[in-house]
């Protein structure tokens, strides 16, 4: 038997009772027997939430459509491990978005398959309707000056 599932720190959303809006269906399939699952409009729209797995299903993204336009919640993942979480409205970046990263400053995959705890290291930028507001950037935990 095949015990393998998707690694990812999202819910499993498509196992809801009514997983895409009015309108829209589930289509697609999850790895192994394939890479994305999403609510597509009878228009061939994405709407609703969709998810995307790569390779060997470690990694991949959650995003939210309406009516074929990103709006809603954006993440990103590796290995189980969030590396990038923000919000679309109206298909620009809005509001906070959160990039973490290892102790190096930038996106270590070997490094997020250890033990150690990289999620101190962070970066939290703030958009408006897509116009980047300001960035706060985080190590260790700290709010670098």
């Amino acid at each position: 038997e095949n015990s393998w599932t998707p690694q990812s720190p999202q819910e499993k959303w498509w196992e809801a009772a009514q997983p895409c809006p009015e309108g829209a269906k589930l289509v697609g399939a999850l790895p192994p027997k394939g890479n994305n699952l999403e609510c597509v409009a009878e228009n061939g729209k994405r709407d609703g939430l969709s998810s995307a797995w790569f390779g060997s299903g470690h990694a991949g993204t959650l995003a939210e459509y309406k009516q074929g336009v990103l709006d809603g919640r954006w993440l990103y993942w590796l290995h189980g491990q969030k590396l990038i979480e923000g919000q679309h409205e109206q298909g620009r970046r809005h509001g906070e978005w959160t990039f973490w990263f290892d102790a190096g400053g930038r996106f270590d995959r070997d490094a997020r398959m250890s033990t150690h705890d990289w999620s101190k290291n962070y970066v939290v930028e703030q958009y408006d309707h897509g116009l980047l507001v300001s960035t706060t950037e985080y190590r260790d935990g700290k709010k670098v000056p």
